[in-house]
Formats: structure tokens, sequence, C-alpha cells
């Protein structure tokens, strides 16, 4: 084995053995380091910083209106500007994006519209001016074509305030903003519109038939496919005993029936109270031509026959309970309309009997006690 000496014989060997011997190692160094170096990561640039969205300043919250200025029956210049600014900062609250603020905003507008006290009602006057200014305010936000949370908050603002005036005068100045909102696509939308339609309708002291919003509740229904909770509030709408109310509720009530035929509406329970309060209550059943207490007795008809045949399809279980409550509250209604009337008497037992019903009786049982009642209807109406 040769070994690289300092000789003059073999230096030039060495010299090469040793260059051959670098040579080998740099590769076997480069071996190792290649792998590594393909693995580091790229540098990374630092990405520049996004700035954050501003942040509007929170709104201040609009002192309250005065007790003294609700019960004032004289309201001057600065009273309306007060009024004014008040709705008009609430409604600016209630568009916003927080949604605390116009939560808040929501119930100042509400509370603006409130007596200040069970025993201190706001006078007239003040309530005409706050609701006149409220519905242009109201009004001009829909005509933007808020989002649904701004027109379901608008909703309930004009609702409450409604309900809040309405033993001391009708809120005939939100009747522009009721009717937008019935008019709705949406069912929450349109939900709150009947309710204000139903606070100005049953207003204790009206100026007289709104024949407007009257003439546009059964539409309204009909426009959202008959929705329970819609058609329970047109029903709360349509109670003066007048009869233009007498004829609407009949209308609304036979489409509800209608439906019965193929199926069963949403909140069937709601279809009770037209039955009572067609016959036995508010004044109506003595108000109606011969003509209409035979129209109503067999839409009762038919509704209970329809309940008779929805409480055996088993695919109607879950409407069980509803149906029940239907058979028995509209039965109490058909016995004290026969037992008022001698003609009737045959109707008597059989519809006391029906209102019995509870949610334990078998649907096989609550059939065969409808049925007896359906014939005697059909009998003393035909």
């Amino acid at each position: 084995m040769n070994r690289c000496l300092p000789t003059a014989y073999n230096l030039p060997h060495c010299f090469r053995a040793v260059v051959f011997r670098a040579a080998l190692a740099c590769g076997w160094v480069a071996g190792l380091i290649a792998p590594l170096a393909i693995a580091q990561p790229a540098p990374t640039v630092p990405a520049a910083t996004k700035p954050k969205p501003a942040t509007a300043p929170a709104l201040p919250v609009p002192k309250p209106i005065s007790h003294d200025l609700k019960t004032s029956n004289a309201l001057s210049g600065a009273d309306l500007d007060v009024i004014s600014k008040f709705i008009r900062d609430n409604a600016a609250r209630m568009s916003g994006e927080d949604t605390d603020a116009a939560a808040g905003g929501r119930l100042d507008l509400i509370a603006g519209s409130a007596s200040p006290k069970p025993t201190l009602p706001a006078s007239a006057v003040y309530l005409q001016a706050y609701l006149q200014t409220l519905s242009r305010e109201l009004s001009g936000l829909l005509a933007k074509n808020p989002g649904m949370r701004l027109k379901v908050n608008i909703g309930v603002v004009t609702a409450r305030a409604a309900d809040n005036s309405k033993t001391i005068l009708q809120a005939t100045p939100l009747q522009s903003v009721v009717l937008t909102l019935m008019d709705d696509p949406s069912d929450a939308v349109a939900l709150w519109g009947m309710k204000g339609a139903a606070a100005i309708l049953s207003a204790s002291n009206p100026a007289g038939l709104n024949m407007v919003l009257l003439k546009r509740i059964v539409p309204a229904v009909e426009k959202h496919k008959l929705s329970g909770p819609i058609t329970d509030e047109a029903y709360t709408a349509l109670q003066e005993p007048t009869p233009e109310v007498i004829g609407e509720l009949m209308k609304l009530y036979e489409k509800r029936v209608a439906f019965y035929k193929e199926g069963v509406p949403q909140e069937a329970s709601a279809e009770s109270r037209a039955s009572t309060r067609l016959t036995i209550q508010d004044g109506m059943w003595s108000k109606m031509s011969a003509a209409e207490k035979k129209k109503v007795m067999n839409l009762i008809a038919d509704l209970l026959a329809g309940v008779s045949k929805a409480i055996l399809d088993p695919e109607q279980a879950k409407n069980a309970e509803q149906l029940h409550l239907v058979a028995s509250k509209t039965s109490q209604a058909v016995y004290v309309v026969a037992n008022s009337n001698p003609a009737l008497a045959a109707l008597v037992d059989p519809a006391k009997a029906l209102t019995k019903v509870t949610n334990s009786t078998p649907p096989p049982a609550v059939a065969k006690l409808i049925e007896p009642v359906v014939d005697q209807i059909r009998k003393g109406y035909p």
C-alpha cells in the first residue's frame, strides 16, 4: 500500500491522490447536503398587514320621552322636534349592524308609544303625532328594501305601537306600513303586518271601520298559503260584529275549511276560534241572516267531517292533538246553538257528547262521535 511521503519520487502521485480523495469527499458531502438543501422551505416574505375595517362609532342612546310630553294635550313646535329626533335616532340604531343597538332602538321606539303608567295614559294628541312621525320614518326605511332582520324589527315596532295605542285611538297613521308588511313575501314579516292590522281593526274607539285594511286581510292570508300563524292573527283581526267583518270572516273560514278535504292546515286549532266567534261570541250570530247561519253551520259540518277523515289517517298522527281540540271546541259552539233552538233538539245530545273528547280519546271513537253531529247539522240546515 503506497503512502504519500514527501519524496521526489512519489510527490506527483501523492498530489494526485490528495486531489482525488478531496473530490470524493466533496461529492459525498454534497450528496448529503443536496437533499437537505432541497428540503429547506423557501424564505417567506412577510405579507402586508391588512388594515382592520373601521368600526362605526356606537350611536348614542336617545333620552326617553318625558311623561309630561306623553300626556300633553297641546304640543309645541319644540315638542314635535323632540318626538321627531327621538324616532329618527332610534330608527338609525335599529338600522345598524350592531344587534344589541338594533334591539335597543326597537324597544325604545315601542316604549315611545306606551303610556307612562297604567293609571296615566298617553294623550291622543301625543299618540297621533308620535304615530304619524313613526309611520314616515318606517316607510322611509321600507322604501330602501332593507334586509330581513330590519323588516322584522319594523314589523314588531309597528304592531306593538298599534297595540299600545288602541285603547286611546286607532293607529290609522300606521296603515301604509301595515299594508306593506302584510304584502311582503316573507311569512315572518307578513305575520307582524297582520298583527298590526289586528291591533288597528280591534281598537276600542275606532273612528270608523277601516275598509282598506279589512279588504286586504283575506288576500294576504291566501298569498301566504293559509299559513297557520297568519290565519290565527287574521281571525283576531276579524272580530268586530259588523256585516262587513262577518262577511270577511266567513270568507276566510270557508277557505280554511276547504283545506280539510285534502289534509290538515297548519295550526288547525285556529278553526275552533272562528267557529265559536261566528256562532256564540261577539254578537255575530244574532246579526246574521238565515242564509248566513245556514252557511256557517254547513261549514262547521264540513269542518267536522274533515276532522273525522284526518284523525283516522295514520299520516296525520302528528296533528292528532290539534284535531282533538278542533272537534271538542267546535262542538261546544254547536251545542250552544242547538240548545237555544227547539228545532235542533236532536243535535243537542250528540254535540254534548263530542264536547267531552280529549287527547286520550281513540281516533275511531272521535270519528264515531262526529258522525251524528254532522248528520244532524245537515238535517237542521238543509
